[in-house]
């Protein structure tokens, strides 16, 4: 398929009719040029790759069991190309509330992402042993 082709499949048919409408005749005279054009006037709708700095807004909220917040944060990880995994344990110190797991971050940060998510299973075990024994 076209490059052409398969950026006017993220838009509206009608939009890209209407663009092609409006262009002045005479104006293009090569496929090449009409694409670079089309291109050109489409690319603003193109998604930004996130980088590491959204990963700072994936917060733990109030009440958030460690097992939901952590699935959230690796699901926005996945997100972003070519994260730093050794920053990620700065990031997630600054976004879980206060409680044993953070304190483990800050005392000894874990070099990886298989660290990290090892480590906190651990902490999701006791929460979760926690919460069963107050029922």
């Amino acid at each position: 398929m076209p490059p052409i082709a398969r950026s006017s499949a993220l838009h509206s048919p009608n939009a890209a009719l209407a663009w092609f409408n409006q262009l002045p005749a005479g104006t293009i005279s090569s496929l090449e040029q009409l694409t670079q054009r089309f291109l050109h006037h489409f690319s603003m709708n193109k998604r930004v790759p996130k980088t590491a700095a959204f990963l700072f807004t994936i917060r733990q909220k109030e009440n958030e069991p460690l097992r939901d917040y952590m699935q959230r944060f690796v699901e926005a990880v996945h997100k972003v190309p070519h994260v730093n995994h050794e920053l990620l344990a700065s990031i997630i110190q600054q976004n879980l509330l206060l409680g044993r797991f953070k304190e483990s971050i800050a005392s000894k940060p874990p070099k990886t992402m298989e660290d990290l998510l090892m480590r906190s299973q651990k902490y999701i075990r006791i929460e979760k042993s926690n919460l069963s024994n107050t029922f």
